[in-house]
């Protein structure tokens, strides 16, 4: 049970995260107590994500951990149920939870890590839509195994 809760936290972490570095990407600059507002183009569309430099990355990446906890928690679920055929998929998704979720941070900040990032991500990616696959009869874990499928593109975009 402690293991569980952990899990969920840490899940639940990641994804706010994830989410808080895509709403702050997403926010025009607001002044403070009416000070000049500073106009400057570094090719970013505070209006969305369209022009940030890892836009599409960064949105793919949030959305794998999207999936991904939809598909944590339905293996937990199974496991609660006392079946435990969704342990190696569990732990690839929680891999997959954590790589997409600093991916999609880093992606926001157009960081220069990004590049380096998104080659761990790829095989992460990967390794996990190879195990959700084998359970794709469930469709959270297809969903989880599609998303993965997206990011890996999007990271291949990266190196090209």
């Amino acid at each position: 049970m402690e293991m569980d809760r952990r899990i969920f936290l840490t899940a639940g972490a990641t994804s706010v995260l994830a989410t808080t570095a895509i709403a702050a990407a997403q926010q025009p600059e607001k002044p403070a107590g009416g000070e000049h507002v500073h106009e400057h183009q570094h090719g970013h569309d505070h209006a969305g994500m369209g022009k940030l430099k890892y836009g599409d990355l960064m949105k793919e990446a949030t959305h794998c951990v999207t999936t991904g906890e939809v598909c944590l928690n339905h293996c937990l679920e199974t496991f609660a149920g006392g079946d435990t055929t969704l342990a190696v998929c569990a732990s690839k998704v929680r891999e997959l939870i954590a790589a997409t979720g600093s991916l999609a941070e880093l992606s926001a900040m157009g960081s220069s890590y990004v590049p380096a990032m998104s080659k761990v991500v790829l095989q992460v990616c990967q390794d996990c839509e190879k195990e959700c696959r084998k359970h794709e009869k469930h469709a959270t874990c297809k969903a989880c195994a599609d998303a993965c499928a997206s990011c890996a593109e999007e990271c291949r975009k990266v190196d090209a």
